[in-house]
């Protein structure tokens, strides 16, 4: 692709973000019930993970918590799953080298809640291989 078109092409698909964003913002603050696994948060989002390990597969799980509030104000909670890409060639710079997935979202208030939801997912997950593996 044209490089100016794709700058044009990725500035235009960033307003239409950024304007989606707002109007979700806007919601949020009116219905907050409504829109607590909100994804959009005002600045960086930030979070912390415990770690599951590995399944059979060779996924790496996390159980992660954001660290500051949606729009809507709660705390985010969810399992995140990074998948290796395998190759037949030895990767180069640019490739990617996993995909992230992300589910089993969750909100709370507070954000010792959601460290607390996090951490007991995770420990639910490691127990749950301990069990299979007897």
């Amino acid at each position: 692709m044209n490089p100016r078109l794709q700058t044009a092409l990725n500035s235009i698909i960033s307003s239409m973000n950024q304007e989606a964003n707002k109007t979700e913002a806007e919601s949020a603050k009116q219905n907050p019930l409504k829109h607590k696994l909100s994804q959009v948060v005002e600045g960086k989002l930030r979070y912390r993970y415990y770690s599951a390990g590995k399944d059979k597969r060779g996924r790496t799980i996390h159980y992660c918590y954001a660290t500051v509030k949606n729009v809507a104000g709660y705390y985010l909670v969810w399992r995140e799953v990074i998948t290796p890409i395998k190759r037949n060639r030895e990767a180069v710079m640019g490739d990617r080298v996993a995909t992230i997935k992300r589910d089993q979202w969750a909100s709370r208030k507070l954000r010792r809640d959601a460290c607390a939801l996090a951490k007991k997912r995770a420990r639910a997950s490691i127990n749950a291989k301990k069990e299979t593996m007897s």
